[in-house]
């Protein structure tokens, strides 16, 4: 699938079933989501269970995401409460201080 084609030409295609619009539209974003979420987890590992959580999750509710908004915010928001769930209860706070930054 070309690159230059938009997330909501790819949500559209791929919604009918075509799994390459699916693969270059979370590919695009990939790379956004696991800078994010290592800076939140501060641990690689934790930060690829974020974004696999993430795309699992984003895919598995595609069809109820609503072009009100950029796709890109969807995703970060995904990732953000997939990445706060990871955090370690000793890092209560920064998940609060992270809830509260994201509302």
């Amino acid at each position: 699938m070309q690159s230059h084609v938009n997330d909501e030409t790819l949500i559209s295609i791929g919604l009918r079933g075509n799994e390459q619009a699916l693969d270059t539209l979370f590919a695009r974003h990939r790379r956004l989501l696991h800078s994010l979420a290592v800076r939140i987890l501060h641990n690689y590992e934790e930060a690829e269970d974020a974004v696999q959580n993430c795309m699992v999750l984003a895919f598995r509710n595609l069809q109820k995401f609503e072009n009100h908004g950029a796709f890109r915010t969807w995703l970060v928001r995904i990732l953000i409460n997939e990445a706060i769930a990871i955090l370690p209860q000793e890092k209560g706070q920064t998940a609060n201080r992270l809830r509260a930054g994201c509302k």
